[in-house]
């Protein structure tokens, strides 16, 4: 059985807001990102919740796209792909940082005061 691939007449038809054709280019988009979005992550579900957004943002984007081919609406939808794991990835270090200071501030109010004169072991 032959996939069936996304074409200009496809993406034409999808902004000019014929149903049948958003509903086949999401599908298939959705396809292609994930398998995108799953090599960057190795998360099933982290690769689900951004293939979800990037396939959102696409169909709000799409009646103003300007698609001069195939290729470039592909480059265009990676693209988005991968800014969206690059801002979860930033989020992550982001939350990861917090908390780690959050940690190591509750271990530093736990230790005892130092007296003026008293030397620091290392």
């Amino acid at each position: 059985m032959k996939k069936k691939t996304i074409d200009i007449a496809l993406l034409q038809a999808a902004q000019r807001g014929h149903q049948e054709s958003v509903c086949a280019l999401s599908e298939l988009a959705r396809e292609d990102v994930f398998a995108y979005l799953y090599r960057l992550t190795l998360d099933v579900h982290v690769a689900e919740d951004l293939c979800q957004d990037t396939v959102v943002q696409m169909l709000e984007s799409l009646p103003a796209l300007r698609i001069a081919s195939v290729k470039s609406f592909w480059a265009w939808l990676y693209k988005t792909a991968f800014s969206k794991v690059c801002h979860q990835f930033r989020d992550r270090g982001k939350a990861r940082l917090r908390n780690r200071t959050i940690s190591d501030i509750a271990r530093l109010e736990k230790m005892p005061a130092r007296a003026e004169g008293e030397a620091r072991s290392i």
